[in-house]
């Protein structure tokens, strides 16, 4: 019986909620209790037991229920500060691509456009071919308008000169 009503309960509470199940039963056979507790049980007492002993056994899995619920509430707390986080990373490095995209653009094509062009062939020709999941192109696109980014250490005598 005990265990049948273990796997009801087991179906109907999802695992990551953690409720302890303690079996109180006059069924003191080992195979019982060994069944019970191999099922899921968290505890188990045959009676007749002792009501002191019965409210200790109780008292401690309501206090590791408690402990469970507090973990998984720091955890989700954890988790959106990772995300808040990676948001906010992710908006710095943005903004640290974007400056580095307008320095280069000084020393750009006579249209200042070359970079951002390059960057969004080089994203849809990803993004076309499926090399990358949907959220990758921007990612391609950013890089790929940095590829000039060394003609900021040219002096403009080399770079402006022209070819023989």
């Amino acid at each position: 019986m005990a265990c049948r009503l273990i796997e009801a309960l087991q179906t109907r509470i999802p695992r990551s909620s953690y409720v302890p199940i303690l079996v109180l039963t006059a069924d003191a056979d080992p195979r019982t209790r060994q069944r019970a507790l191999s099922m899921g049980a968290n505890d188990f007492v045959a009676k007749p037991c002792n009501q002191t002993e019965l409210v200790l056994r109780v008292g401690n899995l309501l206090e590791t229920r408690l402990l469970y619920v507090q973990i998984h509430g720091r955890n989700q707390s954890l988790e959106e500060q990772v995300r808040q986080r990676t948001s906010a990373l992710d908006q710095a490095q943005t903004e640290i691509i974007e400056c580095l995209e307008k320095v280069a653009g000084y020393r750009d094509d006579e249209t200042g456009q070359h970079a951002q062009r390059v960057g969004l062939l080089a994203a849809f020709d990803r993004a076309s071919h499926g090399f990358f999941p949907k959220t990758r192109p921007q990612s391609i696109q950013a890089a790929a308008t940095l590829h000039d980014i060394g003609k900021i250490g040219i002096p403009d005598r080399i770079l402006l000169s022209r070819a023989r």
